[in-house]
């Protein structure tokens, strides 16, 4: 019902349809479809839309997708400035970091295509001006819109994708495509939309996982006898008992998910899939859990027929304009569209009647066939004659398809694909563009409408000439399309008038399909794949490196001596030592070849890596050949060698600091061609800046594992990339090389400088620098033979990605699930819990400090019989040492810290170094541990837990971890599932307290989050984020300067002073110290404390202290010293008048107000 009011547009419907929007005991589907339903009334009744439609999203407390629906239909409205300023504020003020990226984004995209409306884009650019974009850009974004349009010619189209998540499921809640156009002049607004929406659907896919890893685990995994002394459902009841959790459920809707189509801003079809609408020989096909391949088997070998035929206007407008004749002048366009598709489709199981399959058999066969026209006429109504003029574009296209298609799997991925080519002549596309006059006579006596009298008129023949042409290709392949027609073309060419005669003109166009005397039974595409095959190891050829003595490649650096021949020796002997170790061999093959010809012909593609079972050394090979074209005599080939190697896997910083080679190298020999006449030589190096290696020498050595491991993943970038080409090209290449230089040249940018030079010939050199703090900026030097060409500071969009020496150390996959299971789990959330820190799973930092007393870091309280809980506590009180404790069904697994030495127990079992992989334990390395348990996995050093969660479990974790949704300021919810806005109280709800144990009330109860919780008090959150950006900026600019520069910097009193953002308390800056005095200004000679702004002192924070002062005239240059000592410390060499020393008063500590 509600799809049909939406599509009917009543007004008197809006009544209902608010009752609805409002009342919460319906279920969120139908609230959404009802605000949905609002939108064929947007333009009528766009104020009684925003006064349903704003509270709603304004409500903090209503559903985030109902919101988000809510802001999409108000922007639909063209609303007036009022509205787009409240709608700004409110995203100023949201806490939501979902909904707030999703308004940002969706204004954005308002702002920057100006056919969406004038005045809206103009609204919304203003009330954009008041807000920091440089912050919201830094939000995730899932609005993209892309367009093509020529506003001239009045044609184009734009297509928009909006992915609406929220913060309650890991899965869009509703994808949807809108496409607007425009034809004959016209802006179809939602031309056409594709969506899909989703309910709940997270909890089936859970079930789902949860059974595939039951079934796995019922037939690889034997059960021992379990100990009936340790049952880690006791500890579960216990902790509930104690803390009294409370459930975290999921939404009482049922799972479903809902297909739609619209067109033309209309509903056409829309198919709702839940459990009772599934078909029963859906249902049939599962039994106790799992698929039946019988019923699977006879559903699939019927085979399906189908056949449809549908006819209808892509768009179609008719315009009516009084002339001073009396008779009025009719405009119309419309495009009626026929179409027709036939075939047969039937798949089986490889091999029949058998337990299992390892591969499938495709049939296909279609016949489809659309004839479309596009019609613009003119015409003079009058009751006895009608005449005018209309433009006819037509299409056809026609062409049968008949495929086989067969895909295994068991030892490796093969695809074999054949198409059956036409047996006879087919004319598969036929174009038509035909102006015509007409005239229509009325009779007087039936009064009925005849058909018109058309005539085709033509083009002046000495200005727009008729040229027929025909074309064949492709003979020599048993096919050959033929392509004939008549064109109108131009005299004289231009590209204003290119496409006059042919879009104007009377032309056509035909391509047919011809089969030959040499024609092929069939055409066959073949694929294979295959991974992780062991192989041995093949040398890299480390004299290509070395070959040429290239400056180029050298660093001349003062932190680093080059020792050349100490580098090269130790490079050769660590890539002979790793040509012992395992490796495997990767390969993909593609071929299309033709079968029954007389003369056969193939093109082929097979790449071939080897790597290392680390991915420390690879060598990938290509080769690329086809049998020679009509042109050509001899085959045409292509070979490509790449070896890689990569730098040793440091495990400490002070491994990574003593290293000899930390570079990356690269060696590329591609030779193509017939007679293979191009040749090109690449050598790649990638290695560190000063910048890394001065932050390198400046980090603390002596850290707990997980900190430096931290420290270093950052310091392990490589972030400078030298590039050396050689090249030897034929004439044909050379000439197209050349042509790219040119257009190197002709780029003309501020940041850019160009210099000749006399380079060697055939070479080509770049070099691009990445900024290390957040990489989205470069500079790329690129040297040709007569150019050298620098460009700075160029920009992207995106981070870009750089080599990692350190990433390479947790990965040794063995299989494609390996590689799966890695990427997915690297790309959890993380929660990261030291002694008195905690960052939470959605990035919140607290300061809450650990006890002696267990406290639960992250628990699954979706269900009373918990899948995991993590634990963790102090050993005594006075130390750092932690003792960890992970709870899951089947095990209680405990790590501690005992005499330097992390000691593993699994049920009150101590466990032995060959039975951690028996326990999913892994020892990284020296006092490292990992725990994986699929939903949940541990990184523990003793001092410090890191831990990575599953999706799955987005609003099902609790803990001290946080609500894990996506939002940071919702994370303070205790045990009983209510939230707080003390941290002390948060953390105190997860605090176990037993005999055993005790609580340090004191160190607890100091305030270490006072700013955090008066921001969560005042909802402080954009101002919040704000400053934790600019804290996070100042961090990493501090982490790279040098000593040199830092004390330029305090010269001139620029340092940005670290200052900890949760307490209430600042260090005192640096600045020149100003005192008026009878007419004169007086300046201190050297820079004194002061507390910077929004800080007061107090008097027992100060101390007195001798400064000397000079004083100057009041003049200009004594008013702008002044202003400029507000900001920094004015040079001694600026100061020069009468002396002057007095006592003042200087700041220790300063005071947040």
């Amino acid at each position: 019902m509600l799809k049909t009011l939406a599509n009917a547009g009543i007004d008197i419907s809006v009544f209902e349809l608010e009752k609805i929007i409002y009342n919460k005991e319906y279920e969120k589907t139908i609230r959404i479809e009802a605000i949905n339903a609002l939108r064929r009334l947007r333009y009528s009744m766009p104020r009684k839309v925003h006064s349903i439609l704003m509270p709603i999203y304004k409500n903090r407390l209503e559903v985030d997708e109902i919101r988000m629906t809510a802001l999409h239909r108000i922007l639909e409205t063209m609303p007036e400035q009022v509205v787009i300023d409240q709608i700004v504020r409110q995203m100023e003020v949201e806490r939501d970091h979902q909904l707030r990226a999703y308004t940002f984004r969706t204004l954005k995209t308002i702002a920057e295509f100006p056919e969406i409306h004038e005045k809206t884009v103009l609204y919304v650019k203003k009330a954009l001006r008041a807000v920091d974009n440089e912050f919201y850009e830094r939000l995730y974004s899932r609005v993209f819109r892309w367009n093509v349009r020529n506003i001239n010619k009045r044609y184009g189209t734009s297509l928009s994708m909006h992915n609406l998540f929220t913060k309650d499921s890991m899965l869009p809640k509703e994808l949807l495509a809108s496409l607007d156009i425009i034809f004959g002049g016209e802006w179809y607004k939602h031309f056409l939309q594709l969506g899909v929406s989703q309910q709940n659907v997270d909890e089936i896919l859970n079930k789902l996982v949860r059974k595939i890893e039951h079934m796995d685990m019922e037939q690889l995994v034997v059960r021992r006898k379990r100990s009936t002394l340790y049952a880690p459902s006791e500890i579960f009841k216990r902790i509930y008992e104690k803390l009294n959790f409370v459930r975290r459920h999921h939404d009482k809707e049922e799972p479903h998910v809902m297909l739609y189509i619209r067109y033309k801003d209309m509903d056409y079809a829309f198919l709702p899939i839940d459990i009772d609408t599934i078909p029963k020989f859906y249902k049939d096909m599962v039994h106790d859990g799992k698929l039946d391949l019988e019923e699977i088997e006879q559903l699939l070998a019927t085979g399906t027929h189908f056949g449809r035929t549908a006819g209808f206007y892509i768009h179609e407008y008719v315009r009516k304009i009084p002339t001073t004749l009396g008779l009025p002048l009719v405009l119309s366009s419309k495009m009626p569209t026929v179409g027709r598709m036939q075939g047969h489709i039937k798949i089986e199981m490889e091999p029949k009647d058998s337990q299992t399959f390892s591969g499938l058999r495709l049939r296909l066969a279609l016949k489809p066939k659309i004839a479309t026209t596009h019609v613009v006429r003119a015409i003079i109504v009058n009751p006895v004659v009608e005449s005018g003029f209309k433009m006819l574009h037509s299409a056809t296209f026609e062409h049968p398809l008949e495929a086989e298609t067969e895909v295994t799997w068991k030892h490796q991925l093969r695809l074999r694909t054949i198409f059956r080519p036409l047996d006879h002549k087919k004319n598969v596309l036929h174009l038509q563009s035909r102006p015509v006059t007409f005239v229509r006579h009325m009779k007087k006596t039936t009064h009925t409408y005849p058909e018109p009298t058309e005539v085709t008129l033509h083009l002046h023949q000495h200005i727009y000439p008729v040229r027929s042409f025909e074309r064949t290709y492709l003979k020599r392949y048993g096919h050959q399309v033929i392509v004939t027609g008549t064109m109108h073309r131009p005299v004289i060419h231009g590209t204003q008038n290119l496409l006059n005669p042919v879009l104007f003109g009377f032309n056509t166009l035909d391509i047919h399909v011809e089969p030959t005397d040499d024609m092929p039974k069939e055409y066959v595409f073949n694929f294979e794949m295959e991974t992780f095959v062991p192989e041995r190891m093949e040398g890299i050829e480390l004299e290509k490196l070395f070959r040429n003595k290239d400056e180029f490649f050298v660093v001349a650096d003062e932190l680093e001596p080059r020792r050349k021949e100490e580098r090269r020796s130790h490079l050769t002997t660590y890539v002979r030592n790793l040509q012992i170790e395992k490796a495997y061999r990767h390969r993909i093959f593609f071929k299309l070849e033709t079968v029954g010809q007389r003369e056969k012909h193939e093109a082929e593609m097979e790449l071939r890596a080897t790597c290392e079972n680390k991915y420390r050394m690879c060598r990938t090979k290509l080769l690329m050949r086809r049998t020679p074209f009509e042109w050509e005599n001899r085959p045409w080939e292509m070979r490509l060698d790449a070896q890689t190697v990569y730098p040793q896997i440091p495990k400490t910083l002070e491994q990574l600091s003593g290293m000899l080679n930390r570079e990356f190298h690269g060696i590329i020999d591609v030779t193509w061609g017939t007679e293979h006449g191009n040749n090109v030589a690449i050598r790649m190096q990638g290695e560190q800046t000063r910048e890394q290696k001065m932050w390198l020498n400046k980090l603390e050595r002596k850290e707990n594992k997980l900190t430096e491991m931290e420290k270093l993943r950052i310091a392990s970038d490589l972030n400078l990339y030298k590039v050396s080409v050689n090249y030897e090209l034929t004439p044909e290449n050379e000439h197209y090389m050349h042509r790219l230089f040119l257009l190197l040249n002709s780029w003309e940018m501020w940041n850019a400088e160009y210099e000749m030079v006399n380079n060697k010939p055939n070479m080509l050199r770049v070099k691009m620098e990445i900024e290390p703090l957040n990489r989205r900026m470069f500079d790329l030097l690129v040297e040709t033979p007569e150019n050298r060409i620098m460009m700075t500071n160029l920009v992207m969009p995106l981070k870009l990605p750089t080599l990692n020496i350190h990433d390479f150390h947790m990965l040794e996959p063995t299989g494609v699930k390996d590689v799966v299971r890695h990427v997915v789990k690297h790309n959890r959330a993380e929660c990261v819990v030291k002694s008195k820190e905690v960052t939470t799973f959605d990035n919140l930092f607290l300061k809450t400090p650990l006890t002696t007393c267990y406290s639960v870091l992250a628990k699954d309280c979706h269900s009373e019989e918990p899948r995991f809980v993590v634990m963790m506590k102090k050993i005594q009180k006075e130390r750092e040492e932690k003792k960890l404790k992970i709870v899951t069904p089947r095990d209680v697994f405990v790590l501690e810290m005992m005499e330097g030495e992390i000691v593993v127990t699994v049920n009150n079992r101590r466990i032995s170094q060959d039975e951690l992989r028996r326990y999913r334990i892994v020892k990284v390395e020296e006092n490292l541990f990992k725990i994986d348990i699929e939903d949940v996995v541990v990184l523990f050093d003793g001092y410090q837990a890191n831990i990575k969660l599953s999706h799955m479990y987005k609003n099902m974790q609790c803990g001290v971890c946080g609500h894990y949704d996506g939002e940071k300021w919702n994370d303070l919810r205790r045990a009983d599932n209510e939230e707080t806005e003390e941290v002390e109280d948060f953390h105190r709800s997860y605090i176990a307290k037993d005999e055993e144990c005790d609580i340090d009330e004191v160190e607890l109860k100091k305030e270490r989050n006072r700013r955090l919780e008066k921001d969560l008090k005042y909802r402080n959150y954009h101002l919040r984020e704000e400053n934790e950006l600019r804290h996070e900026y100042r961090e990493n600019r501090l982490r790279y300067e040098n000593e040199v520069e830092k004390e330029k910097r305090f010269e001139r009193g620029e340092i940005f002073e670290r200052y900890d953002e949760e307490t209430e308390t600042r260090k005192p800056i640096l600045r020149t110290r100003v005192i008026e005095r009878e007419g004169r200004v007086c300046f201190s000679v050297k820079p004194v404390h002061e507390c910077p702004r929004d800080t007061i002192v107090k008097k027992e924070e100060e101390e007195e202290i001798e400064a000397e002062f000079v004083c100057l005239h009041e003049n200009t240059s004594t008013r702008r010293l002044l202003r400029k000592a507000h900001e920094e410390v004015i040079p001694h060499h600026l100061l020069e008048g009468e002396r002057w020393i007095t006592i003042i008063h200087a700041p220790k500590m300063c005071t947040v107000y």
